[in-house]
């Protein structure tokens, strides 16, 4: 019993870490980004950051709804068609002129993007696939009653 129950509190240790350090990763990804958008200091750069924003907003309400729920779908939705309204605006920044903060800024949105990846992964990961089985089988075998326990070998 203090097996499964030490298994379970380690797993939902593990899992919580995770959460916070993807929500970490991807925040942290989220502003880099906006800074350099800002460093383009032009109305596509100013416009991206503002998106960027918009899109901080959403994956904060991702984050703290329910996986599953409504919710959490409507703004998993909104945040995917910003991503796209996103990626339209750097593809055209790219289009006019490829200067090295555009690049870089390109590749702060691939890491974003790829934080935000993460972060959904974290929210929705379960328990590892082998683990359910073994701890129905230690419950069993703990819970047997006392005429079934096996007999001492020191009587």
């Amino acid at each position: 019993m203090s097996f499964v129950l030490a298994s379970n509190l380690g797993t939902a240790t593990t899992r919580m870490e995770d959460r916070r350090t993807a929500s970490l990763n991807e925040a942290t990804a989220i502003s880099t980004a906006r800074l350099q958008a800002i460093a383009l200091d032009d109305p596509r750069g100013r416009a991206i950051a503002t998106m960027l924003e918009e899109y901080l907003v959403i994956r904060r309400t991702v984050a703290a709804s329910l996986p599953g729920s409504v919710e959490s779908s409507q703004a998993s939705e909104s945040a995917a068609k910003l991503q796209s309204a996103i990626w339209n605006s750097m593809a055209s920044r790219l289009s006019e002129r490829a200067d090295v903060q555009a690049v870089s800024l390109a590749d702060a949105l691939t890491h974003t993007f790829d934080m935000s990846t993460a972060q959904d992964f974290a929210l929705v990961s379960g328990l590892p696939q082998r683990l359910p089985p073994y701890c129905g089988v230690f419950c069993q075998h703990s819970w047997r009653p006392a005429t079934q326990q096996p007999a001492s070998r020191w009587r």
